[in-house]
């Protein structure tokens, strides 16, 4: 994520930014051998259920929807592995934040994820 400089320092991502940094994280996350085999099928679906190509009719908004919490789910995963510097995990976590309520995040075993505040250093 080459763009983590300036995206730190976006106040809101729009959607479609947003699911293009879910989709680079899904693809950091596979470089570094954090999903299993039965993973890839669900996550290659959800990525290409945003990637329309021209003159193809666009996914439907439901499929969408899962497409995007199985996006979230396998950014979360890769973040249990440690795939991730602490400036990608902060923009992925603003891109999930576009969808999410801040307040907590789930996680792929049912845990809870919350956001940490930040607190001032003496």
């Amino acid at each position: 994520m080459n763009e983590t400089k300036n995206l730190n320092e976006v106040e809101q991502l729009t959607p479609e930014q947003a699911v293009g940094l879910l989709i680079q994280g899904i693809k950091i996350g596979q470089a570094k051998g954090k999903y299993l085999l039965e993973d890839a099928p669900v996550l290659l679906e959800a990525i290409a259920a945003f990637q329309i190509k021209e003159g193809a009719e666009p996914t439907p908004k439901d499929k969408q929807e899962g497409a995007l919490n199985a996006l979230i789910s396998g950014v979360l995963k890769a973040q249990e592995g440690g795939a991730y510097t602490l400036e990608d995990a902060s923009v992925l976590s603003k891109a999930i934040g576009t969808f999410k309520a801040p307040e907590a995040f789930e996680a792929p075993q049912g845990e809870t994820v919350t956001p940490i505040e930040a607190e001032e250093v003496k």
